[in-house]
């Protein structure tokens, strides 16, 4: 179409459209034409036809109701040329033939739109997991992975060859490759055919439990079509790193020297022995746990150290200087 002219329609020329006036009237499954409404002369006289569909080189149409709903009315028409001429019995036949597959092609349109919504709805909760979750096909190549099972891959604690998981550890390898090898060739029962393995973590030496478990089929049919071995889901578990000075600083909304005091306190070290690491004062301590205190909304040493365990779950204990 000409630049401007759906804006042109839209504002202006849709208002002048006997055809939409005779489509609000028709019912679903219902042929439409120009003649079906209007005669030449009053195509003629209409700002629609002489004005708007003049300048497009269009006059004629053949269309039909596709479905007519709480959603609102769907139309399909085919645009023809003033040379063209007017459709005749057999153009009306090809529509009316053509209509319940357009109409069933719409269905399968909206229906993968929601699917796909669904799917972004789900990926989107996963991601909120603190636990990792993976999708495989028969041949062990990840199709899924939220967000904590990408930050293991990043960390190196799982990695991907060609596509295929496996293991930054060299160790848990075979471990691994068995586990999937279980699961995937017993029956999709999720409550049956549930494995579990535990691996090393290359990076930090720390243990990722994993569970598995064989997925459903989705329908025969594609497994007819699509034979990949089926899938498998994996659930892993696996302890976050200490949380850096940084990264407490950022969280709680505390400086340095506060981030510090409270990994401390967090750690059920005292304000002398922090104090003593740290070369400072027990005064000075005192001081960033006044503003600690305030930071945080709460009144007591105690209830400090409790607020921030409840805020920073994943702290680790700070670990005793060895003479202490």
């Amino acid at each position: 179409m000409a630049a401007g002219s759906e804006e042109d329609y839209a504002a202006y020329y849709r208002f002048q459209c006997p055809r939409l006036a005779r489509l609000r009237t028709s019912r679903a499954g219902e042929i439409v034409y120009d003649y079906a409404h209007s005669t030449e002369r009053e195509m003629d006289r209409s700002e629609f036809y002489s004005d708007f569909l003049a300048t497009l080189d269009l006059r004629y149409y053949v269309g039909g109701v596709l479905f007519r709903d709480e959603r609102g009315t769907g139309i399909v028409g085919l645009q023809r040329t003033a040379g063209a001429g007017h459709v005749g019995e057999a153009e009306i036949r090809t529509m009316r033939a053509l209509l319940p597959h357009i109409r069933h092609a719409v269905i399968v349109s909206e229906r993968l739109a929601d699917a796909r919504r669904d799917a972004d709805d789900l990926r989107s909760a996963l991601d909120v997991l603190d636990l990792g979750m993976i999708v495989v096909d028969g041949r062990g190549r990840v199709q899924l992975a939220n967000v904590r099972a990408r930050e293991l891959f990043a960390s190196g604690a799982l990695v991907l060859r060609d596509g295929v998981l496996d293991t930054g550890h060299r160790g848990s390898r075979s471990a691994l490759g068995e586990l999937l090898t279980a699961v995937l060739s017993s029956p999709p029962d999720l409550k049956a055919g549930r494995r579990s393995v535990a691996l090393r973590d290359p990076t930090t030496g720390a243990t990722l439990g994993v569970t598995a478990v064989r997925l459903p089929r989705q329908s025969e049919r594609a497994a007819s079509i699509v034979d990949d071995g089926g899938r498998a889901l994996l659930l892993i578990t696996a302890p976050r790193s200490p949380r850096s000075g940084d990264e407490i600083e950022g969280l709680l909304g505390v400086t340095p020297a506060e981030a510090d005091l409270a990994m401390a306190l967090a750690s059920g070290v005292t304000l002398a022995e922090h104090a003593a690491r740290r070369g400072v004062s027990v005064h000075t301590v005192r001081t960033h746990l006044a503003r600690l205190k305030d930071k945080l909304g709460v009144r007591t040493q105690a209830q400090t150290a409790g607020r921030i365990r409840d805020l920073v779950p994943d702290l680790r204990p700070l670990r005793r200087h060895p003479n202490e």
